[in-house]
């Protein structure tokens, strides 16, 4: 990503999220060739919104993608630990909490 570390790399997550829910509410997800769904689920994935979280992992379920799946989890565990990503703390000019920072340190950073 050339826009790692960077708040500019979180710019676009507005659309993907609008596009994510579009292309769920039109089914593509799950009619979309299989390399191509998670792909789509990903905004989800990435929103820092409960609902959002809870709903990756929803979808990841029902298409029935472990390793989606897996990951989809570790998102949302830090969604309710956190209210937000705290990889994402620096970039965004955000003041980390001292469990956050934490969690950044052992790797959990999303």
């Amino acid at each position: 990503n050339i826009h790692r570390g960077r708040a500019k790399a979180f710019e676009g997550d507005a659309l993907a999220l609008e596009l994510a829910r579009l292309a769920l509410d039109r089914g593509w997800t799950h009619s979309a060739r299989h390399e191509w769904r998670q792909f789509l689920l990903m905004p989800l994935q990435h929103s820092e919104n409960l609902a959002d979280q809870e709903r990756s992992v929803a979808e990841f379920k029902r298409l029935g993608d472990q390793e989606g799946l897996n990951y989809a989890l570790l998102h949302l565990d830090q969604i309710r630990r956190f209210g937000r990503f705290p990889g994402r703390n620096q970039a965004l000019g955000r003041v980390s909490t001292a469990d956050e920072r934490d969690a950044v340190a052992r790797g959990e950073a999303f």
